[in-house]
Order: C-alpha cells, then structure tokens, then sequence
C-alpha cells in the first residue's frame, strides 16, 4: 500500500517585492499578454488575471498589495485571491520573467 502527504501549496511571503526581469519583449493582445524572453528564446502566454499580475509587478509593489489591486479589479475578497496571486508569481519567478 502506497501513502502520499499532500504538501501545502507554496507561498510567498506577504512583504516580497517581485521585479520583471529586464530585456523582455512585451506584446498585448485582446484579453492576453504574449512576453518573449530574447536570453532564452522562450515565449510565454499570460492571460487575462496572469495579465493583471504581471502590469502590477513594479519592485515597489508587494505581494499582499498586488493580491488587493487584483482583488479589487475583479471585485473579489483578498484571502480568495493571495494564493492564486502567490501561485502566478511563484511561476513567473520558475519561467525566469521575475526576481525579489
């Protein structure tokens, strides 16, 4: 008989100030954002929330202040969103589009 744990979904802290990686090539589209990474050659699609995240991302900003923008542009509850926004923002770091 097999066992899995589940972990716990990975979490920012709440005081992290994302930075977009430099030298990446920014297209918009209708609902989507398209960034080409010229150091990787890698393309990457964003979608309309991953959209919003990523315009909100200036070093200033933290996590808990982008989790509040983003929630009040969609109308929804803080706590519903921070690990969605953690979630995106973990990817963003992983795909190498941004640092803290």
């Amino acid at each position: 008989m097999t066992t899995h744990s589940l972990k716990p979904a990975a979490r920012l802290k709440p005081d992290v100030k994302p930075v977009c990686v430099e030298g990446l090539v920014e297209h918009e589209l209708e609902d989507e954002l398209v960034l080409y990474d010229p150091r990787t050659d890698g393309t990457h699609v964003l979608n309309g929330a991953g959209t919003v995240v990523w315009f909100l991302i200036d070093g200033k900003r933290t996590v808990a202040e982008i989790g509040s923008e983003l929630a009040g542009y969609y109308g929804l509850d803080h706590d519903s969103v921070a690990s969605d926004v953690s979630e995106v923002l973990l990817g963003f770091r992983r795909a190498g589009l941004t640092t803290w």
